[in-house]
């Protein structure tokens, strides 16, 4: 077991105390006294604390309560105490083994950002055009048609298109608006990033947009699993539970 020493207030129940402490205390129940996951034995302050819950009582044996077993969502301090709790093996979180890959299906490409590659023509002592009017008449010979473009991106036109001769890659996004230009051909560079909000893990994946593969992932257990492992527990704790 692990020993640990903590500053208790009053009002607070120890399975809270304990996690702002830093120990991940397992209640897969949401803190509500159903599961029994998050036993605990007091060896010091017992007597600050309010007496065994009808959900103690009934989830721990007589011999477990006359140890010092308590279920920490339960046990509440009466009055500010210091108290010496063993944590049990069991009832701390353990390190998950997280798999963030699987199969992965042949799909028809279909992103929702494209690159394209075009080449501008440049102005003259006679052609004082705009740089995004230049742009733009490259563009509707490809089809795309009033395009709209953010300030920021408009605002760094002129300068990316003079840096490799007027030859830029640009990117729309969904054949209306273009988010992005870059110098010369960039067309083979183009990533989506995806989440994935599990249950039980979160997921992050870096999506190579033109070969269609996942050029990375990234994943980590889902911090709302202290809360309940089921989503019903978990909105039952944020609507009952401290903020």
């Amino acid at each position: 077991m692990r020993r640990v020493r903590i500053n208790v207030m009053e009002g607070e129940n120890l399975l809270e105390t304990l996690r702002s402490a830093g120990y991940g205390i397992v209640s897969i129940c949401g803190g509500r006294g159903l599961c029994g996951k998050c036993r605990v034995v007091v060896r010091s302050g017992m007597s600050s604390l309010t007496v065994p819950s009808t959900a103690e009582n009934a989830i721990l044996t007589e011999e477990e309560l006359n140890s010092g077993y308590r279920l920490a969502c339960q046990a509440r301090s009466t009055k500010p105490s210091v108290l010496e709790i063993d944590i049990p093996p069991e009832s701390l979180e353990v390190r998950m083994k997280l798999l963030a890959s699987g199969l992965t299906p042949t799909l028809s490409l279909k992103p929702t950002v494209r690159k394209i590659f075009v080449k501008v023509k440049p102005p003259t002592i006679r052609d004082v055009e705009s740089d995004l009017s230049r742009l733009e008449k490259v563009l509707e010979s490809k089809g795309l048609r009033r395009l709209r473009i953010g300030y920021e991106t408009l605002k760094a036109l002129p300068e990316i298109l003079r840096v490799d001769g007027w030859k830029v890659t640009v990117s729309i996004f969904r054949g209306r608006e273009i988010v992005g230009v870059e110098a010369g051909d960039r067309t083979g560079e183009c990533y989506g990033f995806a989440v994935d909000i599990g249950t039980t893990k979160i997921s992050g994946y870096l999506v190579d947009l033109v070969r269609g593969e996942v050029a990375e992932s990234v994943s980590c257990p889902n911090p709302q699993i202290r809360f309940g492992a089921d989503i019903i527990s978990r909105i039952s704790y944020a609507m009952n539970g401290v903020e």
